[in-house]
Order: C-alpha cells, then sequence, then structure tokens
C-alpha cells in the first residue's frame, strides 16, 4: 500500500465544533457564522441562499441544538495546543518576556523565492481546481524528493498530497481503520494523534517511551503491546514535543518487530526531518526494512523547515 502525503494544516478541531453547532465557519474571520435560527422560515431561506448556505434546522434551546451533533464529536478533547498558545499569548501581552512551546510554527518569515513562487503563480491564474490528489507536476516532484533525500523508490502515482499535516493523516486513519482496531502510539506524542484515531473509530494503546531512555521506546516493548487488533504504529522522529530522536539503529529495531506481523500499517510522521541538530542522523522508516515499503505512510512536510503554514 503506498499512500504517501506532503503535508499543511486544516482548520482544528474546534472549527468542526463550531461549525455541528452553528452551521458554518468563516476561518478569514476565525469564527462560526449563525444560521440564523429566529429568522421566520421564509425570511430565513431568502437570506441563506443569498449567502449560498444550505439550510439547516435548530432547535430553540442549547441542549436540542447540541443534540444534533454526532455522537463521534463527544470524543474529541480540547485542543492543549491552542490553550498553551493562547495563555503564552495573554502573558507577552501583559509584558511577561515568554516562550510559547504551542504552536510549532518558526520565528522567522517565509524565504523570498517561495513568497515570490506564489505571487507567479496567482499572476498567471492557477487559481482554478485541480486534481484531488494534486496536479502531476508536483506528484513528480515530490516522488523525486523521495528518490534524492530519502532513497524510497515511489513513482508519482503513489502520491497524493492533502491540505495539511493534520489532513493528511487524518485521511490516512480514515482510510485504514475499522471501528475497534488499535493504534500503537509511543509517548510523549503530538496531540492531535489520540484524537483524529477516536474519530476514525480506532483504540490508541500508548507505549510509554521512558525518561531514562530518551523518552524513546524499546523494541521489546513495541513487541509487547502488539495483538491480533494492532492495525497502525505510529512513529515520529524527530519527536514532537519532547524533541528527541532514535538513531537509524533504533528505528532498524522497531522496523524489525514491525515486519513479523504484516497486518499493521506504520504512520511515520517525519515532519521534522530537516530539524536535525549535533549527530544526530535522520532515515525514513520505509528504508529500514525490505518489507515495509508497501506497508507505511510516509508523511514529510516541507514548511517546518520553511517557515510557510499555509
Amino acid at each position: 500500500m503506498h499512500a504517501n502525503g506532503f503535508l499543511v494544516d486544516i482548520p482544528p478541531i474546534h472549527s468542526l465544533l463550531s461549525f455541528a453547532k452553528f452551521g458554518a465557519f468563516d476561518h478569514r474571520r476565525n469564527c462560526a457564522v449563525p444560521l440564523f435560527p429566529r429568522r421566520s422560515g421564509r425570511k430565513r431561506r431568502k437570506l441563506l441562499n443569498r449567502m449560498c448556505i444550505a439550510p439547516t434546522v435548530w432547535g430553540s434551546k442549547q441542549g436540542e441544538d447540541m443534540a444534533l451533533v454526532a455522537e463521534r464529536m463527544k470524543l474529541v478533547s480540547d485542543s492543549i495546543t491552542l490553550a498553551v498558545s493562547a495563555k503564552a499569548n495573554a502573558l507577552k501581552k501583559a509584558g511577561v518576556d515568554v516562550v510559547g512551546f504551542g504552536a510549532g510554527e518558526p520565528d522567522f518569515d517565509t524565504p523570498t523565492f517561495i513568497k515570490d513562487a506564489a505571487k507567479a503563480a496567482l499572476d498567471k491564474g492557477q487559481t482554478k481546481y485541480t486534481p484531488t490528489p494534486c496536479i502531476p507536476e508536483l506528484k513528480a516532484a515530490i516522488a523525486e524528493k523521495f528518490s534524492r533525500e530519502n532513497y524510497l523508490p515511489y513513482k508519482p502515482e503513489n502520491i497524493t498530497t492533502g491540505a495539511g499535516g493534520k489532513h493528511c493523516l487524518y485521511m490516512a486513519f480514515m482510510a485504514v481503520l475499522n471501528p475497534g482496531d488499535e493504534v500503537l502510539i509511543p509517548t510523549p506524542y503530538w496531540v492531535s494523534y489520540p484524537e483524529q484515531a477516536k474519530l476514525a473509530g480506532g483504540v490508541n494503546k500508548f507505549i510509554a517511551g521512558q525518561e531514562k531512555n530518551g523518552f524513546k521506546i524499546t523494541p521489546q516493548q513495541l513487541e509487547a503491546a502488539i495483538t491480533p487488533k494492532t492495525k497502525i504504529f505510529l512513529i515520529n522522529s524527530p519527536s514532537n514535543p519532547a524533541g528527541h530522536m532514535y538513531s537509524p539503529e533504533e528505528l532498524k529495531g522497531l522496523a524489525d518487530v514491525i515486519a513479523k506481523h504484516p497486518n499493521i500499517v506504520v504512520f511515520s510522521d517525519e515532519i521534522y526531518e530537516k530539524l536535525v541538530y549535533g549527530n544526530n542522523k535522520f532515515v525514513s522508516f520505509a528504508t529500514l526494512h525490505p518489507s515495509l515499503i508497501e506497508s507505511i505512510v510516509a508523511c514529510p512536510d516541507p514548511r517546518k523547515q520553511l517557515s510557510h503554514p499555509v
């Protein structure tokens, strides 16, 4: 199975909650757009038609409104990242010298050549709908990147893109998981992993990365966590949030365990592949065992090192 993606962020889960409660979410203003529940039927439909929004019927009470939200939305926890970022911003406004470890975005501007390329594309009229996986030229460029930098033999037909890192991973969870399938997640972990797995019907199993081992799990821990219900093993190296990184030898030990279980799909979140320091060396998980090339979702992302989150 090949399902690789270059990534960018999608609107957070709170946007979905706002849509479920209010009917529409305007990301330009970062606010929910109410669907005029107190207007008369005729006036309300007329306004909605002018706004090109499909009419939605809501109850007159808060409880009735929330009863229309899908049960799966109750599985989603509040965003810790947004809460931390909001707290850091509040402290900064109060004059406190604080470094925010919430949203993972670089503190430098997007390079000029990227902004110039975006402007040139707009001037050329490249603003129309594209094929869902992405345009052929981009797929070819991504495949060439995999070959040149990661020594992976993926072809353009093996490549797909999405509207962001969260989006690509969420699509992968939805494509792979059946209700009750287990997802193995080493800790510490990026907070969106378990939320996405839950929405896709998965059951999260956490493998504790011990401080004495640099917050990294061992092959023995991985083997012990695998059951007949295990469907996905998720690995993120370099890691968010702890910043630790597995050596090629340590990853090889984990890959040898997975190779013994051909029904497990590996999600290798490689978004920080370029943020490597000291004597550490990055390797793509799919290169570590011949059998893994057919059962891995490799997810790199150039935005982190190039500071262009949109």
